[in-house]
């Protein structure tokens, strides 16, 4: 006997993409970027494999958390970390007083990318089909983070270019293309991207 009620019926049928505006992107980048991240955050940025995201924190010296992220590794000396917007300066103020001599520099990178959160047939129209939790898969210019299934569909994270999706239009295979495509695949109304 299946039992089904209207919140799973709504929750089978969500599926779509929607613009993360309250988050934010810091950049960490330099030849010491994952070394200097090893020794401020809960996470094993070292270990980090470019397939790879992870939850991470960062933490006063009492072991109070003051900010979490998403984290991946673009390359071996780039490492984004995508956080609560509204935290963003203050995080990285404060982490920019730990550089000391690191050779690794922080910027607030949130004006170069555009977040988007996709779930459900979303993701097989962007990916393909869905892939394990914290699984990051590169699609031409952009980073798809795989997430836990929420409400039983499938969620990702999407990193796509902000230059290519403000300067130039949405055309061909652009993740941006591709997301906007979803959204009319999966909604009878069109979607500007």
């Amino acid at each position: 006997m299946i039992l089904s009620s209207p919140a799973t019926d709504l929750a089978a049928k969500i599926s779509g993409v929607v613009e993360l505006t309250h988050l934010g992107v810091i950049r960490v980048a330099g030849a010491e970027a994952a070394k200097f991240l090893q020794g401020q955050l809960t996470q094993d940025v070292v270990l980090l494999g470019l397939s790879e995201a992870h939850l991470a924190a960062f933490c006063n010296a009492k072991g109070r958390m003051q900010a979490s992220f998403v984290v991946f590794k673009r390359s071996q000396e780039e490492i984004l970390l995508v956080c609560s917007r509204d935290i963003l300066a203050a995080t990285l103020k404060r982490l920019s007083m730990f550089v000391l001599r690191a050779k690794a520099k922080l910027s607030d990178a949130t004006a170069d990318f555009a977040l988007y959160g996709v779930a459900g047939n979303a993701i097989e129209s962007i990916a393909g089909s869905a892939r394990p939790a914290w699984t990051k898969a590169e699609f031409n210019d952009a980073n798809l983070v795989f997430l836990y299934p929420g409400a039983g569909q499938p969620r990702a994270v999407v990193r796509a270019c902000w230059l290519t999706c403000a300067r130039r239009p949405a055309t061909g295979n652009s993740p941006v293309a591709l997301a906007g495509r979803a959204v009319r695949h999966c909604h009878d109304y069109p979607a500007d991207f």
